[in-house]
């Protein structure tokens, strides 16, 4: 035992500042216990060092005493988990060899999996990366032997309910005391029943297991909602997947949007996405298929795309794209559940080896499935679901010779409400619908998040990147230019309107310029917020005004109000001093009154407003009061009782003056000016 943990320690030591980590694999883990004799040859592995990472710090987990791990990452726009394409596989083949015994006698590891592919693909990378290592298979006619180090299995044989609902027979040849951990691929099943079954037949399914747990995979949600609490208690690796397409561990994406006719309203939703057979009922229909053929064809023919896999919404989907494709003269295959295993597999093997050039399938290429060569993905099948769309995209992000990028088609179909769609904008927080442009991943992500840091408002608005593009070009122009300058008539509805739209590219409350330099936001009956520099002529300050504050008795024995002023915050430019007081504002929680779209703002204006704007002598608009809103009304309102009138008067006696001045110091000042106007 101790000898088992001083082997951890040395090689965690070791590899710790290493870029490249090399295992001497000299030895079985029961031969540590038993003497057993070295393998023929050593062999050297090499990880990337964010698979080293992974490894060390599960290790360190481990020891701090969390035995239930998940391997994550977060992904851009929401939390995922190990990108697809990162290796998770080479990951849990070399951390099992290193994984503490908790006893002499508890060497073996169970390595579960719930589909063929899966159950193949561990076994030939753990017996690659670990010679020494006796791996066996147990799935259905398949029988592991017990002495084997490293057992793979599928989940359906192990955690199967007999008829009584008793463990299965299968299950009951395991002795728990004889397996020191559990690895789980694509780990987001782990809350299923069958799972569960299992863990609970190990003493793994709560946290003060014997077992070390753990799962990894693409990502660590479910499509139906459940959550893993109940297999796993710790995340261990947090991984970008930006990152690792600048790192070049991955490779780049493209995406272009492909508009069809085809409608998606009144699709049922079940466990997070569409209901299945609804949902191809309306996208396998002939026009929409023929689109997606036709779209093939123009990338193949103009890019050179030599291994596309399409994703499509059920088995008769299938086929009827198949047929389309190879009646198109394309050679083209489809694979589904129904498929023979022998031939999905030798289909699997053709297109790796790019003998035909495009693959159609229905839930078989979305999990553990290596084809590194797929440089075109067709998402022909629409999903509600973050977690199925990452796996889509995932087949075709890793890197090939050759291969600069994936391009992803999205058939984009019609939808009432796109916010529902889970779509690549979506997953890096756009809105569903924005449009790249044929933008890699690579290219647009950095401007992306400059603006989101920057003017997160932008991208509320763009609806595609060029239009985001220009509304930053816009934005580097101070937005708050305007209110350096004076208004002629600050009580014209045509200049609020011009504020607005200037006011609309910093904030979304409805701000009203009072003054240079100065603006005002208003809360119905409540108080002010004023912002103004200070007479140093530096900072800005955002100053609380409360309209009426009763604090005694005037001198004829009346009740005596006055406006007091607290002071909020201050900063050194008008447009960041507008940002905090924002902030300020959604944290007291008094901004759904306060915003621009709100909707008593779009209402007419009320009688008790034109009345006090015709008391303070505002003209009425050329169509007559009856066209302003209730919010323009506010606004004017707003800069009258807060000096806007006399701000303006001055500003224009200050401009009178500056105008005599020139007029003295250059008599033609006023004839040249007044020639330029002409013109």
């Amino acid at each position: 035992m101790a000898k088992l943990h001083g082997l951890a320690r040395t090689l965690r030591k070791s590899s710790t500042s290493a870029a490249i980590l090399t295992l001497d694999m000299t030895q079985s883990v029961s031969g540590l216990y038993s003497g057993a004799s070295k393998t023929s040859a050593n062999v050297p592995v090499t990880l990337r060092p964010y698979q080293i990472d992974c490894i060390e710090k599960s290790l360190d987990m481990l020891e701090k005493g969390t035995k239930r791990q998940a391997c994550a990452y977060i992904y851009v726009g929401g939390p995922a988990s190990l990108p697809v394409g990162s290796g998770k596989t080479t990951i849990f083949s070399h951390l099992v060899p290193r994984i503490p015994a908790p006893n002499p006698k508890a060497t073996k590891t169970l390595l579960l999996a719930h589909r063929t592919e899966l159950i193949q693909q561990a076994k030939d990378t753990l017996k690659s990366s670990n010679p020494q290592l006796k791996v066996d298979l147990d799935e259905a006619k398949r029988t592991a032997d017990m002495d084997s180090d490293v057992i793979i299995a599928s989940v359906a044989t192990l955690g199967r309910s007999e008829t009584n609902g008793g463990k299965s027979k299968r299950l009951l040849r395991y002795d728990p005391s004889l397996f020191k951990a559990i690895i789980i691929d694509e780990a987001h099943h782990a809350a299923a029943r069958s799972y569960q079954r299992i863990l609970e037949h190990f003493g793994a399914h709560k946290s003060e297991t014997n077992v070390f747990v753990w799962g990894c995979s693409a990502t660590v949600r479910r499509h139906d909602g459940l959550g893993l609490t109940n297999a796993f208690d710790g995340v261990v690796c947090h991984r970008d997947i930006i990152d690792m397409i600048n790192e070049g561990w991955l490779c780049d994406m493209k995406v272009e949007s492909v508009s069809t006719d085809t409608s998606l309203d009144g699709i049922a939703t079940g466990y997070g996405d569409f209901v299945v057979n609804q949902l191809a009922e309306k996208v396998d229909n002939p026009a929409r298929n023929n689109l997606v053929v036709r779209q093939y064809i123009n990338v193949r023919d103009n890019e050179n795309r030599r291994s596309t896999l399409v994703f499509a919404a059920n088995v008769q989907h299938v086929k009827n794209l198949e047929r389309l494709f190879q009646e198109s003269g394309i050679n083209a295959k489809g694979v589904h559940g129904g498929t023979p295993a022998f031939e999905r597999r030798n289909l699997m093997q053709d297109f790796k080896a790019q003998k035909f050039p495009v693959l159609i399938n229905c839930g078989i290429v979305t999990e553990g499935v290596d084809i590194p060569a797929i440089d075109c993905v067709i998402l022909a099948r629409p999903t509600q679901s973050s977690v199925l769309l990452q796996q889509m995209l995932g087949r075709g992000l890793r890197t090939y010779p050759g291969k600069t990028h994936c391009l992803v088609i999205d058939m984009a179909d019609v939808m009432s409400s796109r916010a529902r769609m889970a779509t690549v904008p979506s997953l890096i927080g756009l809105d569903p619908a924005f449009d790249l442009e044929g933008l890699s991943l690579k290219e647009a992500v950095p401007k992306l998040q400059k603006w989101r840091k920057d003017v997160p408002s932008i991208l509320d608005k763009a609806t595609s990147f060029s239009e985001a593009q220009e509304l930053a070009r816009m934005q580097n122009k101070d937005p708050t230019e305007l209110w350096y300058k004076p208004f002629d008539n600050p009580f014209d509805v045509a200049n609020l309107d011009e504020e607005a739209w200037e006011l609309n590219q910093l904030s979304r409350h409805a701000w009203v310029r009072v003054g240079p330099k100065e603006c005002a936001l208003a809360f119905p009956q409540k108080y002010y917020i004023v912002i103004s520099q200070k007479k140093n002529g530096q900072n800005f300050q955002a100053v609380k005004h409360h309209t009426r504050v009763l604090v005694g008795k005037g001198k004829g024995g009346g009740p005596l109000f006055v406006t007091r002023k607290d002071l909020i915050l201050e900063h050194d430019t008008l447009s960041y001093a507008i940002r905090a007081t924002d902030t300020y504002v959604r944290r007291m929680r008094l901004s759904k009154c306060v915003l621009r779209t709100a909707d008593w703002r779009k209402k007419p204006a009320s009688a008790a407003q034109i009345q006090v704007l015709k008391k303070f002598k505002i003209q009425a608009p050329k169509k007559g009061w009856r066209t302003i809103t209730k919010g323009q009304a506010a606004d004017l309102i707003t800069r009258r009782r807060l000096g806007g009138l006399g701000k303006s008067e001055d500003v224009i006696r200050k401009r009178r003056k500056e105008e005599k001045a020139k007029q003295r110091l250059d008599p033609l000042h006023g004839v040249v000016d007044t020639v330029s106007k002409s013109f």
